[in-house]
């Protein structure tokens, strides 16, 4: 081997003698040499390849003699941008003599040049396919893989792992030799893959080409290649090349005349690791290349220009050097910063980018923003970057998942699979590819969920004549699908057939439409990404058809290989624009020259990252096969080391400007902290300090070059100032902002923004005669109304103003199961109990049977097929008929041992029927009238021998509603009152007792509560069971009443059926629910003019957003009104209103007759003052 030492030569000499030695060689008898250019980043190594290469392109313009062709091999991503730079250096017309490839277009160009070109070429996706096909097949043969081959993600690790075997020319017998001896986790681990690669290569032996297979290939054929013979290639912007890209290279050396290989390394590392132990590793092999094949080897060391006072040159020369040299002065052009948030990091980025074009000269296209977390940044980036109008170029690849046609495809397939259930069905629709239009599949979608419609239902005619046509219209798309669908069981058959239907049921058509649309609404680039989309879906299925001829296959396996594809598929864009700031990964930075680079997202864990390589093995277990001489790549070590040379090699690319920078929390708030490179970065620079900047505390002139920049910032300081948070805004600021106003272009959004301003969310009244016409006049309301009302004013204006139809889904839900509750009790009490509860059933067996009767009559009446539709809501419909068993069972009981008895059930007071209770009638302050009417569950009566009749009221619950005396004071607990009031009002169709007084107001609550039988003793379950089930309200009357409601009373301290217990003294503790007639009565004048406020605030036409909050608890829990109402405490005028917890019974007592309440709420009267300033 003839091997010539050039080193720390200017570069044109070194350009020029390189090629000098090469013509010399030749003559000499050298056929074939290895040129090795090495130096630092920023030394001039692309420089001077690019401008000999332009130069031979130049001359052969002006000779008219082509010459040998010239080949520029770099990086996939960089051909488009080489080929600029190339004609820029001689201001070339265009490229003639020179080619510039990346490997993969080289081996493209090669077996285009044989029959190789004509093999299916099998890509990631196919493989991807294939390995799922093996895995099906072989899963009773794995042993380490047996059930993890089914999880997300395992069929991407198992086919990158199997290509990086065959990049390192590792086969399935070498692989299966170097587990032996392993411990027997990792031996099984290899036989599995090795089961798997052998299966692999069997099965596309001979029709099939992976991308490996096409590179060992096209080593082997290179030599057909025209124009290759006697040519000069040369090799830039690679740190490493994997095996089969050295064979490559091996085949080029022994075929063209000059092979020039660029690598950024510093000779005195070639022995040691760091960051350029890829490139070091890549200078020997290339050395070991050319002695195997006897080219001459020369290499030439470009020095690196001495720039002693420039610090981004200083950065790329010691930050990763041990120990470091520190840079003496102040280093112009680097800022090292901190942010609260990610979205603040990105406004600064956006804002300082617009400082650089406005004042430094810069183009967009001399900025690059690079991350290490695309998954971070590249939205936020994009967001923010959009609003402050900055063209950008995302260097990211996008999977198809999201593509409509993939979804549509998947969801029909989900849909087949699951009797067209309506989830999938619907998504399959909602992608707008099928017949049906926007409005059609909504009606259809509230037709299907609120009668449960699926599979065979579609093709039953319905009545409704507008909706019948809609109805043939899906049952034609689901019919279509069926046919295509219904003979075939192969993934061959599946593709030909899901192609077929995409065809003839126009989904072609459609998606060529939408093609268009999408084109002229969001531009080229979107357009470009869907004609891609169904491109790769068509490879896609003719794949599969290739890779499973006649296979068969489950229709779900069929479905997951096609997600499968569809995630490993990726579409990518060119720039359409070249003055655009670049946004990509900090491996992918190697672009063009710039004068600025920003890299966010400096983070622990983020960059650098925390990879360690595992996957199918773990470190270790790719550490042992790494001792066996298996040249892996993917392990911790050499991954850091790649990414430290990534991070090194983006440092030096900007020649001006470097900002890195870290946020301490994310998008989703999780925390965040600074990584160890600002450390570094800070101690190589000992004159400048890590900033922690606050968006909010830059000065109006820092935000002067843009709108955007600056109406943010002002109304953040407007609205915190119109809040009470802050002072007057800077004078500065308003000034910048009448600025704004006062040009054309942004007068409307000025106008919007005044508007915003003073945006409190909070409703006018309604007019006179729009309350009337929703509410009527006189106002007949109920109670629960006006505890709606009490709760929530914009709810009630909702729910029994605007009177939205609610879709009622085909399903057993929490308020189903109460209503069924409530409704077996009702009914219960009525056969039961309607002459007396002495001809009641009294066994459990009899009450069961009843019970059950009752709910199953319930059940059909409603016609609520639905519990019969699954084993759960079977399940559920026991469970109520178990449960109104126990509550009809603690009713008997609760009878049995009182002197009140049952006299009405479900008596209404109502002013529509005869058989009824009078309503409840209320004169209101202004004139008007309210009529309260409503429906009582049960009445029991204790009519006594002096006379008098006691009331007893009781309302069933399915939930665990508490009597509180304090709602009562607020609004929201009127009922129990209420109808007591509506009952001694007029009493007569009751009792014919001259006396009636009020008895007991109780909650009924309908539960099967659990014993805990380890700690009760058997005979004491039944009164374990009557304590969970005990009455909750309140006793009228004192301890006299509550004998009359208990009887055991008489004997005992302590009720179980009712809320009352004796002191030692004979008093009531304080926590029985006592209370005296007297104060009572207090408390019914009191609920009478409580309903007269809050029927007089709903005619004044209040519809405020102001729910309550009492403790814990809001209106706004579980309300389904919430994105209607866009109650925000953010805004000024959203506020909750504080309902205080009353103590004790002093209140009623005081209250005095005639006093009137009214909503209380608190007014922002300084907020009010403050808008009214802006005004002015």
């Amino acid at each position: 081997m003839q091997r010539k030492s050039l080193s720390r030569l200017p570069i044109v000499t070194v350009f020029l003698l390189v090629s000098f030695t090469c013509n010399t060689g030749l003559k000499s008898g050298v056929q074939q040499l290895i040129q090795v250019v090495t130096g630092r980043s920023g030394s001039g190594k692309t420089k001077g390849i690019y401008e000999l290469l332009a130069q031979l392109e130049s001359d052969s313009g002006v000779t008219g003699d082509l010459g040998n062709t010239v080949w520029l091999i770099v990086p996939e991503q960089f051909t488009l941008q080489a080929e600029r730079e190339l004609i820029s250096y001689q201001n070339l017309e265009g490229l003639l003599r020179v080619q510039v490839l990346s490997f993969r277009k080289l081996v493209d160009r090669v077996l285009e040049s044989t029959q190789a070109s004509q093999q299916l070429y099998l890509d990631e996706l196919g493989r991807h396919m294939l390995l799922k096909r093996i895995l099906l097949e072989s899963a009773d043969r794995l042993e380490a893989y047996r059930s993890a081959h089914r999880k997300p993600g395992f069929i991407t690790m198992m086919g990158d792992f199997l290509a990086e075997l065959k990049r390192s020319g590792i086969g399935p017998a070498k692989l299966r030799d170097s587990g032996e001896g392993l411990p027997r986790l990792t031996a099984a681990k290899i036989n599995d893959i090795a089961l798997v690669f052998e299966r692999f290569e069997a099965l596309k032996s001979g029709t099939l080409m992976d991308e490996e297979d096409r590179y060992d290939l096209a080593a082997e054929r290179v030599s057909t290649l025209a124009g290759l013979a006697g040519s000069t290639v040369c090799i830039d912007g690679f740190s490493g090349f994997t095996g089969q890209e050295f064979k490559l290279i091996e085949s080029l050396s022994r075929n063209c005349k000059t092979l020039r290989v660029a690598l950024t390394l510093d000779p005195e590392h070639l022995t040691q690791s760091g960051i350029f132990l890829a490139t070091a590793e890549t200078y020997r092999r290339l050395e070991a290349i050319a002695q195997e094949t006897g080219c001459g080897f020369t290499s030439t060391h470009m020095p690196t220009p001495h720039e002693p006072e420039n610090p981004l040159r200083h950065i790329e020369q010691q930050l990763f050097e041990f120990p470091q040299v520190l840079y003496e002065g102040v280093p112009e052009g680097i800022r090292l910063m901190t942010f609260d948030t990610t979205w603040d990091e990105a406004e600064f980025v956006a804002l300082e980018i617009g400082r650089l074009v406005a004042e430094q000269g810069c183009r967009y296209s001399d900025v690059a923003v690079v991350s290490n977390a695309p998954e971070i940044y590249d939205d936020l980036l994009t967001r923010v970057f959009n609003q402050y109008q900055i063209p950008t170029f995302h260097d990211n690849r996008r999977d198809i998942v999201g593509n409509p046609l993939a979804r549509l495809i998947l969801a029909m397939l989900e849909a087949y699979q699951k009797d067209f259930r309506l989830e999938p069905l619907f998504r399959g629709l909602k992608t707008g590819l099928t017949d049906l239009k926007k409005e059609e599949w909504e009606r259809l979608e509230i037709f299907a969920i609120e009668n449960g419609i699926r599979g065979k239902r579609w093709k039953i005619p319905v009545e409704d004549a507008q909706l019948e046509p809609l109805r043939e219209k899906l049952a034609h798309v689901i019919g279509a699908f069926e046919s295509a669908f219904k003979e075939t069981d192969s993934a061959a058959g599946y593709s030909t057939a899901l192609f077929n239907w995409l065809v003839n049921s126009g989904v072609r058509e459609r998606y060529e439409v939408r093609m268009g649309e999408i084109g002229s609404q969001s531009g080229f680039e979107a357009a470009f990404e869907l004609i891609q989309g169904w491109n790769m879906i068509s490879d896609l299925l003719d794949q599969i058809v290739s890779v499973s001829p006649e296979t068969a296959m489950k229709l779900g396996d069929y479905r997951a290989i096609l997600e499968a594809g569809f995630a490993a598929y990726e579409t990518g864009m060119l720039p359409q624009d070249f003055d655009t700031v670049l946004i990509g990964k900090v491996e992918h930075s190697r672009s063009h020259p710039i004068k600025a680079l920003f890299l966010v997202g400096a983070a622990d864990g983020i960059l650098p990252s925390n990879r360690d390589g595992s996957g199918l093995l773990t470190e270790d277990e790719k550490l042992s096969l790494r001792a066996c001489q298996l040249d892996l790549k993917s392990i911790s070590d050499y991954l850091s080391m790649n990414e430290s040379f990534s991070i090194h090699l983006a440092m030096a690319k900007p020649s001006e400007a470097l900002y890195v920078s870290c946020a301490f929390a994310d998008g989703m708030g999780r925390s965040l902290r600074p990584s160890y490179l600002l450390d570094r970065l800070d101690s190589l620079f000992p004159q400048i300090k890590i900033e922690h900047l606050r968006l909010d505390e830059l000065s109006p002139s820092a935000r002067a070059s843009n709108y955007n920049a600056v109406i943010a910032p002002i109304t953040r300081q407007i609205r915190e100032w119109l809040d009470g948070r802050q002072s007057r805004p800077e004078l500065e600021w308003a000034a910048m902002l009448r600025h704004f106003e006062s040009q054309p272009a942004f007068e409307a959004r000025a106008r919007q923004l005044r508007q915003a301003f003073h945006h409190n969310n909070r409703p006018k009244p309604l007019s006179q005669a729009a309350t009337e016409t929703l509410f009527g006049v006189p106002l007949t309301t109920s109670i629960s109304r006006l505890e709606r009302f009490a709760a929530c004013p914009f709810k009630h204006f909702v729910d029994f103003g605007l009177r939205p139809a609610r879709v009622v889904p085909y399903e057993v839900d929490l308020p189903e199961v109460g209503r069924l509750f409530h409704s077996a009790v009702e009914s219960f009490a009525l056969r039961a109990l309607a002459d007396g509860h002495e001809n009641a059933p009294q066994t459990q067996e009899e009450v069961a049977a009843l019970i059950g009767q009752i709910v199953d009559e319930s059940v059909e009446r409603h016609g609520r097929s639905v519990f019969a539709n699954s084993e759960r809501n079977r399940y559920v419909l026991r469970r109520v008929k178990r449960t109104g068993t126990r509550a009809a069972m603690t009713i008997l009981d609760h009878l049995a041992h009182s002197h009140f008895k049952p006299k009405a059930f479900e008596l209404a007071f109502s002013s529509n029927r005869p058989d009824s209770l009078p309503p409840i009638l209320i004169e209101l302050a202004d004139g008007q009238r309210l009529l309260l009417e409503g429906r009582i569950d049960r009445i029991d009566l204790c009519e006594t021998d002096e006379g008098v009749a006691f009331v007893q009221i009781v309302d069933y619950k399915s939930g665990a509603e508490t009597l509180d005396l304090s709602k009562i004071h607020h609004g929201l607990q009127l009922q129990l009152v209420a109808y007591m009031d509506a009952v001694l009002n007029d009493p007569s169709i009751l009792t014919a007792m001259p006396q009636v007084y009020p008895g007991g107001l109780f909650y009924f609550k309908i539960d099967d509560p659990m014993v805990d039988l380890e700690s009760v003793r058997e005979e004491d379950v039944e009164r374990e069971l009557l304590k969970k089930l005990k009455l909750n309200g309140l006793i009228i009357g004192g301890s006299e009443m509550a004998k009359r409601l208990d009887q055991t009373l008489e004997s005992e301290t302590k009720s179980v059926r009712i809320p009352f217990e004796l002191k030692r003294d004979g008093t009531p503790t304080a926590g029985s629910g006592v209370l005296e007639t007297s104060t009572f009565e207090s408390l019914r004048r009191y609920v009478r003019d409580k309903i007269a406020a809050l029927g007089t605030e709903i005619l004044k036409g209040d519809i405020d957003v102001a729910p309550y909050r009492f403790g814990s608890k809001t209106a706004c829990d579980y309300c389904d009104l919430m994105g209607i109402c866009q109650f925000d405490l953010t805004y000024g005028g959203n506020h909750y209103r504080n309902l205080k917890k009353l103590k004790g019974t002093q209140w009623m007592d005081d209250y005095g007759a005639g006093g009137s309440q009214s909503r209380e709420e608190s007014t922002l009267v300084e907020h009010d003052k403050r808008e009214e300033e802006v005004k002015s």
